[in-house]
């Protein structure tokens, strides 16, 4: 096998001769002898020291020595005192970060805000955002209309999107403190929808509200016979 030819290079660094592959100087990478001199080049000690400027740091006060291409964005000497530097100007203390109240449109609950953020801040919480979306764009499902139709046809006073705390129902009957929910049989059977539900009849009865929740396939089965056990709890 014949030997594999090199060139020779000097380290434009310390001046060193080396021997490297034709292809390595092809790709340009045959510069430094080694890693110690490819460091002390890209730290910039090619440039004279003449070259370089004097500059306090912006936190410490310490004095840097600068390359030509430092000088427009280096302000501080260590990333310590830059997060330093940072922590003051953006601490509470600073007037343009300072938090305002702001009541959430949904449940009224006070948040403080950035003022940044005030042009955009609506709801304090994902849950009173989804919440509000629901009783101001409502979607009546089937089962739904099937149950409000049978309580008009009797004559029977109710209310549907009804807020309460961070909850909106589906049926309310609040001079009884009753809420109803029609429950969707594919939606209501994942886990976390269970879950979602299970806070919700804590909180409701919590502040004194029964529920009632009816599946889709007994109100699809017989609306009648849940309408009459609405107004069997009614009464």
């Amino acid at each position: 096998m014949p030997p594999k030819v090199t060139v020779a290079r000097a380290c434009q660094i310390c001046g060193a001769a080396f021997d490297v592959f034709p292809s390595v100087v092809a790709k340009g990478h045959a510069k430094y002898c080694s890693w110690a001199c490819a460091h002390e080049a890209m730290r910039g000690a090619g440039v004279p020291r003449a070259a370089r400027t004097e500059r306090p740091c912006g936190s410490c006060g310490a004095v840097m020595r600068l390359l030509p291409c430092q000088r427009a964005r280096k302000r501080y000497c260590s990333p310590v005192c830059m997060y330093e530097a940072k922590r003051r100007v953006t601490g509470p203390e600073h007037p343009l970060y300072r938090l305002i109240e702001r009541p959430c449109e949904f449940c009224g609950a006070v948040k403080m805000v950035k003022p940044a953020k005030l042009a955009e801040f609506r709801f304090c919480s994902r849950q009173c955002h989804g919440s509000a979306m629901a009783s101001f764009y409502p979607r009546t499902s089937s089962i739904e209309r099937a149950l409000r139709a049978e309580l008009d046809r009797r004559g029977i006073a109710w209310q549907g999107e009804y807020r309460i705390g961070p909850w909106s129902v589906d049926l309310a009957f609040p001079p009884r403190r009753l809420v109803v929910e029609a429950d969707g049989d594919y939606w209501h059977s994942a886990a976390t929808i269970q879950q979602r539900d299970k806070r919700k009849d804590a909180y409701l009865a919590g502040h004194g509200w029964r529920v009632l929740r009816l599946s889709e396939s007994a109100i699809k089965a017989d609306v009648i016979a849940c309408v009459d056990e609405i107004v069997a709890m009614l009464h």
